[in-house]
């Protein structure tokens, strides 16, 4: 063990190739999500994959250090998840990746993006540069299975996009992924983006009772498209603020789900995210072409969500999670996660409503 940062050690062999593209990634006990992210976003190519277990004691830290394209570091002593992960992917970025495209995602999201199947990511990269982008806006789409809470559990037999096929579609139920500006307060530290998705199928079905909206909210969710600009000047700014007023719920008792995610950036050292990679601290020209993270949150059924809770190492002490093991034999709980909201995740055509408009890319050799 070899002390790499103030909060990090590496474990086990250096692996990490300067002409690749970074992917740092934070896991606990994640090990069959995190077989499947590695053997995910190695097939984008020339990517070395960044790692912290976070004192993980159910196999990944030796399946990991067992892995040719992994470079595996451990929280030091008095380190935690709660109070460093910002410093944990801040300190691996400043070193590996100042200045460079760089991968982010959560050991449960795996980044989709428009002709995914026949763009290669080499290209993505190119076109990004192309267009002076320095980040990808991406809205998290929560997957699931067909049944209720109980029934989210991954196995070991097939990819996890086989087991989690369904979302919650918006062009079934409009006003079920919620597009607004983020609050002014909150862009004074964390500039970018300076708008956020909120809602999913963990808000529908646990919190719905508490979203409720008027009929001007319902009307407007129905007939204003789901992505606008995400980084809007001159008229596009009045307007963010005006349609935040309008559509913002202030009832709400539950604080609404952050769907954002910046999980491609190129990095600029002295960055830090807000605890996850939802915003960070500097200003990114955000690409116009937006993208998705396939987002399986819930894997191990309601054990797993009972673990999230005692571990709290999620925002405010993992009170959202809380919330909804506390609806457990409720009929929210219950219920299938399926609805009639709900479309099968086939192919990124079926999520092109979250690309939003389509832009003149370069054609993909």
């Amino acid at each position: 063990m070899t002390k790499f940062s103030p909060t990090l050690n590496l474990i086990g062999e250096f692996r990490y190739s300067s002409a690749s593209v970074p992917c740092v990634v934070l896991a606990h006990n994640e090990l069959e999500m995190v077989k499947d992210l590695v053997s995910y976003y190695r097939a984008f190519g020339n990517v070395s994959f960044l790692f912290v277990d976070d004192r993980s004691d159910d196999g990944s830290t030796e399946w990991l250090l067992s892995q040719p394209d992994v470079t595996v570091f451990r929280p030091v002593v008095g380190s935690s998840y709660a109070k460093d992960k910002r410093k944990w992917r801040s300190e691996l970025l400043d070193h590996f990746a100042s200045g460079k495209w760089a991968l982010v995602p959560d050991a449960d999201e795996r980044l989709i993006y428009r002709d995914f199947e026949t763009r290669p990511f080499t290209a993505l990269l190119s076109d990004l540069d192309a267009e002076g982008a320095e980040a990808v806006f991406c809205t998290m789409v929560d997957l699931y299975r067909d049944g209720p809470l109980s029934a989210q559990v991954i196995d070991s037999d097939s990819p996890i996009s086989q087991q989690f096929r369904f979302f919650d579609d918006p062009r079934k139920a409009p006003g079920t992924y919620r597009f607004l500006a983020a609050p002014s307060r909150f862009l004074r530290n964390w500039p970018t983006p300076p708008m956020m998705i909120t809602g999913g199928p963990r808000d529908r079905l646990f919190f719905g009772g508490s979203r409720a909206q008027s009929k001007l909210q319902s009307f407007l969710w129905s007939n204003i498209p789901l992505l606008r600009s995400v980084q809007p000047t001159g008229i596009g700014r009045v307007r963010k603020a005006i349609f935040r007023r309008l559509l913002k719920n202030r009832k709400n008792r539950v604080p609404d789900l952050n769907l954002t995610k910046l999980p491609l950036l190129k990095w600029k050292r002295g960055s830090a995210f807000y605890g996850g990679a939802h915003a960070v601290s500097r200003h990114y020209q955000l690409s116009k072409e937006t993208a998705v993270l396939l987002h399986y949150p819930i894997t191990k059924g309601t054990q797993g969500v009972q673990y999230v809770v005692d571990r709290r190492q999620h925002a405010e002490q993992s009170g959202y999670y809380r919330e909804i093991l506390d609806k457990s034999g409720s009929d929210s709980a219950e219920a299938s996660f399926r609805c009639g909201a709900t479309s099968e995740f086939k192919s990124s055509a079926d999520l092109e409503m979250f690309f939003g408009a389509k832009r003149n890319l370069r054609k993909s050799m």
